[in-house]
């Protein structure tokens, strides 16, 4: 039997099927996403930054938040409250309680993440934004930081939070955590849509532009898993039940981790992304990445000996290929121009050159006086 000190009966009337499958499935694909960036900014690109250490912090806290829900199915969650074991009922209350504070660090760490993601795109240059990015940055420390404390602190005396017979108080559960979800709600919209105007201007292909800015808003569906999850508080209000909350915290750390990842793994699967890839985060397809230090190549111009000079066409002309480069979006830590992030202006120059007389002066003398 899955539930502990219970009947067969009690044990099939349990959620937990669906409670560890969704914490399962969607933890193992957490991971594979997680491991893919880490391939990239490790093997490929070569230059990890602070995003990408915050998100492995956020994945550790998404597996302990993981295993912990999964755990609980052992000791009653995915049953009615009045269907709960009564012996399991202590060491229940102590874990749900610990997973608290460890949702609230995990939805933390990947917004962070993605707010030092955005600074690493962009060029020092662009200043308002980056200071609007760091802004919000310690807004959602702070705020996340707050909640959390209130979370943690809600009942007096301390011990209440988890040993509800004991005479004290505490904030009433509906209003706290419904203020607390609005809060991590509104920094989940304002965290995506913010780079949006920035990518908006960009002076590059329209479908590709779309596909870029699709690629952040697509972060809003962590949103929908926030506010599914506030729904449920309403519920665990009522009657105490929090299996399907806890099913959606599950689903927005997990959906959170996995989309602020996905801008990462543009190098990895460029040739299948090429619209967006190509021309979002990588080389347009006239640029030459193979090119000489010069990107230059011109045609060889020979001569003939005793001075003869070979006619040459009515028009010639020689074309230069320069990758002129504009690096709206910044390099690397170190200075590197690597496969990351840039967009990058590829500007071909023909040069023609029309007929010239390049007789010498000597040899135009000589046939003047003959």
């Amino acid at each position: 039997m899955w539930t502990l000190h219970t009947t067969p009966e009690i044990n099939d009337e349990s959620a937990y099927p669906t409670i560890v499958g969704v914490a399962m499935s969607m933890t193992s694909a957490m991971l594979l996403i997680v491991a893919l960036r880490a391939y990239v900014r490790f093997k490929i690109v070569k230059a990890p930054g602070m995003d990408d250490y915050v998100t492995f912090l956020a994945a550790a806290t998404c597996i302990i938040y993981n295993v912990l829900a999964v755990y609980q199915t052992r000791l009653g969650l995915g049953l009615p409250v009045a269907l709960r074991p009564k012996p399991s009922l202590a060491e229940y209350s102590v874990i749900q309680f610990s997973s608290r504070p460890i949702y609230m660090l995990g939805i933390t760490c990947y917004k962070v993440a993605l707010c030092f993601a955005y600074l690493r795109f962009v060029s020092p240059g662009m200043v308002t934004f980056r200071r609007l990015t760091w802004s919000l940055m310690g807004f959602i420390i702070i705020s996340h930081f707050a909640c959390t404390l209130v979370i943690i602190l809600q009942c007096r005396p301390f011990r209440k939070s988890f040993e509800a017979s004991l005479p004290g108080s505490c904030l009433p559960l509906y209003p706290t955590w419904n203020a607390t979800a609005a809060i991590t709600i509104a920094c989940d919209i304002i965290v995506f849509l913010l780079p949006v105007p920035v990518f908006a201007k960009l002076q590059i292909d329209r479908r590709r532009k779309m596909g870029l800015i699709f690629l952040f808003v697509l972060g809003l569906f962590t949103t929908i898993c926030s506010v599914m999850r506030m729904l449920q508080i309403r519920q665990v209000a009522k009657d105490g039940n929090n299996s399907t909350l806890v099913i959606w915290g599950t689903a927005e750390i997990n959906v959170g981790i996995i989309l602020t990842c996905l801008p990462a793994l543009v190098p990895l699967f460029r040739k299948h992304l090429r619209g967006m890839g190509r021309g979002a985060f990588g080389y347009t397809h006239g640029s030459d990445r193979q090119a000489t230090p010069s990107s230059t190549r011109l045609k060889h111009l020979s001569r003939s000996p005793a001075g003869h000079v070979p006619a040459m066409p009515k028009k010639a002309a020689t074309r230069i290929q320069d990758s002129d480069e504009d690096s709206i979006l910044a390099a690397d830590d170190r200075g590197w121009e690597t496969d990351r992030h840039w967009i990058r202006r590829t500007t071909e120059v023909h040069i023609t050159r029309a007929d010239r007389d390049v007789r010498s002066d000597e040899q135009k003398d000589r046939e003047r006086f003959t």
